[in-house]
């Protein structure tokens, strides 16, 4: 048994059980708009769970809101939540697969977008090359970049702009300046036309956007969040024990901090629907935690110094139709030892 002594144990009999067997009722929705309904899991502690220190807390999206996430807890302060926010949970847009899912589920149910496609790279091809963009305020925008032979790529109106301000610093008098803005106005698709001395524009015509899929992979951080703030649902203040495997996963998440008994797996789902999904899994005497964004892009999460004994829950969240639920994760005789 030298492996379990190595690890903490997160199991708090009869009076853990009890509250968690009410954590599903206790679970409460907050309304945002007339179609976004969004569930909260009760957390009555003080403390952050990620600094450990007694703040104000605020609203934590587990799965991040930016791709599709619902479920939140106000258990981070938020120096912790903006530093999440901004070194983890920005990330997840980046990575190919999920940039692929948004885009597809985008096709599918353009009326269940509610923004998931905001800040999403594509690739447009014109007859003047390849140039990035993004969706902004529900709108593919174009961005703008300075080509290696000193020339600009801007959307049509801004570059509009940015002729009216060069020529105007240039001392040019209003008339001839309105006609030059008539010129660029006028300027047909797909050819070269000099507007002004040495200035010449190309108001080139979109044949192709596709999804740009050369982002960096997903940071195994932010399963590795994920699996962590999904526990705390699990154990309440116990997240809060000063244990090296604790201790482990909060220096992670909080500094980067490689450590051995925290892995990361990336898995192929063959679910076709849209789902978001969070379980922890039976079968090992460690936690192990699996996530599934979009139906097929699934993580599972070993916290291999950490047992957990008590009612595990599976959280779904079908992105298609909106429904979300909790539901617990029934033990049998054959895996009772799990965690135990």
């Amino acid at each position: 048994m030298r492996f379990f002594r190595s690890m903490t144990a997160l199991n708090y009999g009869a009076a853990w059980r009890s509250y968690a067997a009410k954590l599903s009722p206790y679970i409460k929705v907050r309304r945002l708009r007339a179609t976004h309904i969004q569930m909260q899991v009760p957390w009555p502690h003080g403390k952050c769970i990620l600094c450990l220190e007694e703040k104000p807390l605020t609203v934590e999206h587990i799965i991040p809101e930016a791709i599709g996430g619902r479920l939140f807890v106000d258990f981070l302060c938020k120096n912790c939540n903006d530093y999440l926010g901004h070194a983890v949970d920005t990330t997840a847009k980046r990575d190919p697969s999920i940039t692929l899912a948004i885009h597809k589920f985008g096709l599918q149910h353009p009326d269940k977008k509610l923004g998931l496609d905001e800040g999403l790279p594509y690739l447009i091809e014109s007859a003047g090359g390849r140039s990035r963009a993004a969706v902004k305020n529900g709108r593919l925008r174009l961005r703008s970049e300075r080509l290696s032979d000193g020339s600009l790529v801007q959307p049509t109106d801004i570059a509009r702009r940015s002729v009216e301000v060069m020529l105007r610093k240039a001392g040019y008098p209003e008339s001839p300046l309105k006609a030059v803005l008539a010129d660029f106005d006028a300027a047909r698709d797909d050819e070269r036309l000099e507007i002004a001395h040495g200035l010449e524009i190309a108001k080139w015509r979109v044949r192709k956007v596709a999804p740009d899929l050369s982002g960096a992979l997903l940071s195994p951080l932010l399963p590795t969040k994920i699996a962590y703030q999904f526990l705390a649902c699990h154990v309440g203040d116990a997240i809060y024990s000063d244990t090296p495997p604790l201790r482990a996963i909060r220096a992670a998440l909080r500094y980067g901090t490689a450590d051995e008994n925290i892995r990361v797996e990336t898995l192929q789902a063959d679910q076709k629907r849209p789902i978001h999904g969070i379980v922890v899994e039976l079968g090992e005497p460690y936690v192990q935690i699996q996530i599934r964004l979009f139906g097929w892009i699934a993580y599972r999460v070993h916290f291999m110094r950490i047992a957990f004994g008590g009612t595990r829950f599976v959280y779904s969240h079908e992105l298609d139709t909106s429904r979300e639920g909790v539901r617990s994760v029934p033990v049998t005789r054959n895996n009772e030892h799990n965690g135990a």
